[in-house]
């Protein structure tokens, strides 16, 4: 169960206008929502499910980890502010990238920036 706390923290990033347009996306595609998992990464996760891929099963499960464990092991202020700022800590995703997307196209769009990100962060075993 979830704590209030973490309900409100969570509800504070839904109302990000990056998670708005994710949430608009989800309901396209049919998708209920996850009251536990912010509408990015339920995009994320989806679109993994639905066959983006990476050319090894063993890659396709590394980002669904990946994306769990950022979505599920950090606050949601810190998951978001991972996805969507560079080093300088200026935005670098925003709505407008996801919008006027097919659903599966903006959860590539969203793999792909995380993928990225998680390739050039040092603190991370990621395969380059």
């Amino acid at each position: 169960m979830i704590d209030r706390k973490h309900l409100n923290l969570l509800q504070q990033q839904r109302n990000l206008p990056l998670n708005q347009t994710a949430a608009k996306l989800l309901k396209e595609a049919k998708q209920t929502p996850d009251p536990e998992l912010l509408p990015v990464f339920q995009l994320m996760l989806w679109g993994l499910s639905e066959g983006i891929a990476y050319p090894t099963r063993q890659q396709t499960e590394l980002m669904q980890e990946a994306i769990r464990t950022l979505a599920y092991e950090r606050s949601p202020k810190e998951a978001m502010a991972y996805l969507i700022r560079d080093d300088l800590d200026e935005t670098t995703l925003t709505a407008e990238h996801l919008q006027g997307k097919e659903p599966l196209a903006a959860a590539q769009e969203l793999i792909e920036t995380l993928d990225l990100k998680m390739k050039a962060d040092p603190n991370l075993p990621y395969p380059k």
